[in-house]
């Protein structure tokens, strides 16, 4: 499977990216918060299907690549 992950925007309290597994067209958002540290799921990619276990993945992916990464303005993740 692949995942992209593009920085859309950034401010001293968020960090906001948009997401998508299989595309590049990447229509999801997920949010960051610098204060709390921790990312929101703030509307799925409609690549997930609405599964809740598709954006558990997208979310490990987005911690373990976007987070671990310090935050790249883009990033792509194969695996599988």
């Amino acid at each position: 499977m692949q995942w992209w992950f593009i920085k859309v925007r950034e401010n001293e309290n968020m960090i906001e990216y948009s997401y998508a597994r299989k595309t590049k067209e990447c229509d999801g958002r997920i949010i960051y918060s610098k204060k709390e540290k921790r990312a929101v799921l703030a509307q799925p990619s409609l690549t997930d299907f609405g599964n809740e276990t598709l954006e558990s993945q997208s979310m490990s992916h987005f911690y373990g690549q976007v987070v671990d990464e310090g935050f790249p303005e883009e990033t792509h993740v194969c695996c599988g």
